[in-house]
């Protein structure tokens, strides 16, 4: 018998019901616990529960949430293969996206899986180091430079591209100043 979904998930799927075709899922909900890493199902089961309970058609899942998903790569691929089995899910690889603070070697990692990688966003929210380092601490570990160095690397599947997630804040990277100075820094990708 399959394990019962976090009720958190279950709480987003009731939402889902209304409109969405989306699934945003915590990527926490792929953790393992216990010895038999069952909560890597979650994600899949999500999907499943969606279509099939609720009533939602759900096109495409992004891995986001709580936790970083680069942290927990290796369950993430796992379900990530649990949703594309044709004989289960059947949610194309081009349709799951992974969301990130930007892990250079997370990202690295993410070009090389088995089947080709994800779609990738990168949550930004800034167009230069001092902001960024204030709004996200990773920053300090990964630069500006080092992160889109490791964006321009990554493999994208043609007419596809980069997500970049940029939330404003007043008085802090929502200056036209800002807003130019951040194209040029996504300028070069795709």
């Amino acid at each position: 018998m399959p394990e019962p979904l976090p009720r958190q998930l279950m709480v987003q799927l009731q939402a889902l019901a209304d409109e969405s075709r989306d699934l945003l899922t915590d990527p926490a909900d792929c953790w393992p616990y216990g010895y038999d890493n069952s909560r890597r199902h979650a994600c899949p089961q999500a999907v499943f529960f969606a279509r099939h309970h609720l009533g939602v058609d759900v096109r495409n899942v992004v891995f986001m949430g709580m936790g970083e998903p680069l942290d927990n790569l290796q369950n993430v691929v796992q379900a990530v293969r649990i949703l594309e089995d044709q004989r289960g899910v059947d949610i194309a690889r081009r349709y799951v996206t992974l969301s990130t603070v930007g892990l250079i070697d997370g990202i690295e990692r993410l070009a090389r899986i088995d089947g080709g990688p994800l779609n990738l966003a990168v949550s930004l929210n800034a167009p230069d180091d001092a902001i960024r380092s204030r709004l996200m601490p990773i920053n300090r570990a990964h630069s500006m430079a080092a992160l889109k160095a490791a964006l321009e690397r990554y493999p994208l599947a043609k007419k596809s591209s980069i997500f970049v997630e940029y939330v404003l804040i007043k008085g802090v990277n929502d200056k036209p100043a800002h807003a130019r100075a951040l194209s040029r820094y996504l300028s070069p990708l795709r």
